[in-house]
């Protein structure tokens, strides 16, 4: 199934499940699937923190995503775009308790269970057979419980349903932006493009796989998602093949050797960076964050391995699929540069 076919069913659900009523969390998780779909870098980035809390591991995952954000916009650009969705997150998710304004973190899901524990304790009866005495202390308790409940519960749903509205918001525009002929922000329209011209040319290996991984990534079950994955890693060894072939291993400036052969073809990808510093500007920033470069590489090198040994959700298949090619992106704009 073509790309545009696939967010224009993602929009659709979505769209469904408003129209059905469905918890914030279902309507949520439909508009961040349209916003990876889509590589929309901005919308993904507080829909997760809207489906998945911000949690320690929201950190690693929100500095990838702003490292994808900086690839396609630029620096500047990328902070002012990510300072305004951040703002509006905790604008969101801002209450009242004891006099002082808190954020809350949690994932929607946990909102929804905690809300609805509130409102059981809230709407809880008094049992039937207690004493006269006994009955006029519990309806003190219960009364004094629901007055306390009763500003948080309304603070919760109040959250919850500007959250609803803000992903329902989200997609209704996309799917305006599509009607008016845009499938993909143009941005993301533009590095996919750059990235599939300079593949073509310099690692046409590397674009078969991460097309091949794009396609089974729409598929259902176990073997798609494990195809998918694994067409993801091919994807980076085949860039990493046409960039640093293997070879001897090579002492860094810390001293320590690494080996360059064809099993890791991420020191390789790590190596080629930093031969490239003073010749590019974007290699020079890739090396001055060699830990993130590190981390980033790892983290979908783990994720397409999850998926030989372990069920993938599709969500997790697209997300390694739009990071190959932001990670190809920076590499390519380095060759780019550095031979110009």
């Amino acid at each position: 199934m073509e790309s545009s076919e696939r967010i224009a069913r993602a929009i659709d659900n979505t769209l469904a499940a408003v129209a059905a009523n469905s918890p914030t969390t279902v309507i949520c998780r439909s508009a961040l699937r349209v916003a990876t779909l889509r590589q929309d870098t901005v919308a993904e980035f507080w829909l997760r923190m809207e489906v998945q809390g911000l949690g320690d591991d929201s950190k690693e995952r929100n500095r990838l995503l702003l490292a994808r954000l900086t690839a396609e916009v630029g620096t500047q650009e990328a902070m002012k775009q990510w300072e305004r969705a951040a703002e509006t997150f905790q604008a969101r998710r801002t209450v009242e308790q004891g006099g002082k304004n808190v954020i809350l973190s949690q994932s929607v899901g946990e909102l929804e269970t905690n809300l609805a524990s509130m409102v059981a304790l809230h709407e809880d009866e008094i049992p039937a057979g207690m004493t006269p005495i006994d009955v006029g202390l519990a309806y003190l308790d219960r009364k004094k419980a629901r007055t306390s409940l009763y500003v948080p519960i309304a603070l919760r749903r109040s959250m919850l349903e500007r959250t609803k509205d803000a992903a329902y918001t989200y997609v209704l525009d996309v799917e305006a932006q599509i009607l008016a002929g845009e499938t993909v922000p143009d941005s993301v329209a533009r590095g996919r493009e750059f990235v599939e011209t300079e593949l073509a040319r310099r690692a046409p290996k590397a674009l078969e796989a991460l097309r091949a991984a794009e396609s089974r990534s729409d598929g259902d079950g176990h073997e798609a998602t494990s195809h998918a994955a694994t067409s993801c890693r091919r994807a980076i060894k085949a860039l990493a093949d046409a960039l640093y072939p293997p070879g001897a291993p090579v002492t860094g400036e810390d001293g320590l050797s690494r080996l360059m052969d064809d099993d890791h073809y991420r020191n390789r990808l790590t190596a080629w960076v930093l031969e490239r510093r003073g010749r590019s500007t974007h290699a020079d920033l890739l090396a001055s964050n060699l830990v993130s470069l590190g981390t980033r590489l790892k983290s979908l090198d783990d994720l397409a391995s999850k998926g030989v040994h372990a069920d993938l959700s599709r969500a997790e298949v697209e997300s390694c699929v739009s990071w190959v090619y932001m990670l190809a992106a920076d590499l390519l704009r380095v060759d780019v540069q550095a031979n110009s």
